[in-house]
C-alpha cells in the first residue's frame, strides 16, 4: 500500500453505555482517542436473501488503515456520514489493520 491510497476520513466508534435516569443504560457510541484517520477503501457489494425470499442489496466495504490496537470487531466506522459495522478484522504484521464492514 501507498500513502496516497488512504485518502478517505474514517471516525472509528465505541459502545459507550450512558445512565438513562431510570437505573439501567443507554447505548451510545462515542469516536475512540486519536480520531479521524485515513484509510483505504475498496467497494464490495454483496446480496442477501430476506426472509420473504426478495434479494436485498448491502453496501460492503473493504477498509484498509494503519494499525491499532484499539479497533475490535464491536467497534463501528463512520465514513461519509454513514454507520458500518465491523464484520471481519484482520491485522497485517501490526503495520495495517483490514477490515470488513456492512452498512448499517
Amino acid at each position: 500500500m501507498r500513502i496516497s491510497d488512504f485518502k478517505t476520513r474514517v471516525t472509528v466508534l465505541a459502545l459507550a453505555p450512558a445512565p438513562d435516569g431510570g437505573g439501567g443504560y443507554t447505548e451510545t457510541w462515542q469516536e475512540i482517542e486519536g480520531m479521524p484517520v485515513y484509510a483505504a477503501l475498496e467497494p464490495k457489494s454483496a446480496a442477501a436473501r430476506t426472509e420473504t425470499g426478495s434479494m436485498e442489496e448491502r453496501t460492503v466495504l473493504k477498509v484498509t488503515l494503519r494499525y491499532r490496537d484499539d479497533i475490535t470487531p464491536a467497534s463501528r466506522l463512520e465514513i461519509d456520514g454513514a454507520v458500518y459495522a465491523i464484520t471481519s478484522l484482520a491485522p497485517q504484521e501490526k503495520v495495517y489493520l483490514v477490515l470488513q464492514a456492512v452498512r448499517l
